[in-house]
């Protein structure tokens, strides 16, 4: 089970090169925590920024307790996440790249109140089968209980007698759109979008708790946003990329 990850960000980065070529991105601001990336790489083809950090608890209540909190930075804009994984001492951020289903990790230092982001490698997934056709027998219902409470359901099929998943979900208003169905299952964009249509498109609204059960296996969880804070932090994926087939365990490997 991975550890706790705790982090309390307040800054602005500034970015320039060094004589070599690499990459820095720094910030000191008085009262505050310092961030310094620092990404290795001679030749820089994708850049990404996260104007949000988000800390989030989770606790599975079936078949056992078990709790823990996860962290990740976010930006409002592109709605792309730059994850936090936490194993034996080890820290690893991840950046999921829809578009070529693939994801960049990279090896995070802490020493007190500086963190650092090395690249390390690229992890290429097998092309799956067109999203639409994945679980495309299971039905999708989400139901308005109230103007931030919604029932969603996931039938295994058209005849509505099966449930796959069903949970409750509740929202409130806030500066920027988090509508993220936190579920192990490959639609969730699309549960997103339905939730979205029932709410006015003038406001923006995150997903304040979650309360999910999984029938197949009979586990249950309980989730919600612990704290959210504001950040500026720039991220570069080199051009040159190091591919790796994926293996969760081994990209904590040096």
């Amino acid at each position: 089970m991975e550890k706790d990850f705790k982090i309390y960000l307040k800054f602005i980065i500034s970015c320039e090169k060094d004589i070599f070529g690499v990459r820095k991105c720094f910030y000191m601001k008085k009262n505050f925590l310092l961030l310094f990336c620092f990404i290795t790489s001679f030749a820089f083809s994708q850049e990404y920024h996260f104007d949000y950090f988000i800390t989030e608890n989770s606790l599975r209540v079936k078949p056992d307790n078990q709790q823990w909190t996860s962290g990740s930075f976010y930006d409002s804009v592109s709605k792309k996440s730059l994850s936090i994984r936490n194993q034996n001492d080890k820290i690893l951020a991840s950046i999921y790249d829809k578009e070529n289903n693939r994801s960049h990790i990279f090896k995070v230092n802490k020493l007190k109140d500086r963190l650092t982001f090395t690249y390390k490698h690229s992890n290429q997934f097998p092309q799956l089968q067109n999203k639409k056709d994945y679980n495309k027998e299971n039905i999708i219902k989400v139901e308005r209980i109230d103007s931030l409470k919604y029932n969603v359901t996931v039938f295994k099929n058209s005849k509505l007698k099966k449930k796959k998943i069903s949970a409750i979900v509740i929202l409130k208003k806030y500066e920027f759109d988090y509508l993220n169905f936190a579920a192990d299952y490959s639609r969730n964009d699309e549960i997103n979008e339905k939730i979205r249509s029932f709410l006015d498109p003038n406001s923006y609204y995150m997903i304040s708790s979650q309360y999910t059960k999984y029938y197949s296996s009979g586990y249950t969880f309980e989730e919600s946003i612990k704290q959210v804070q504001k950040t500026d932090l720039q991220i570069i994926v080199p051009e040159k990329l190091i591919i790796k087939e994926y293996n969760y365990w081994s990209d904590f490997e040096d």
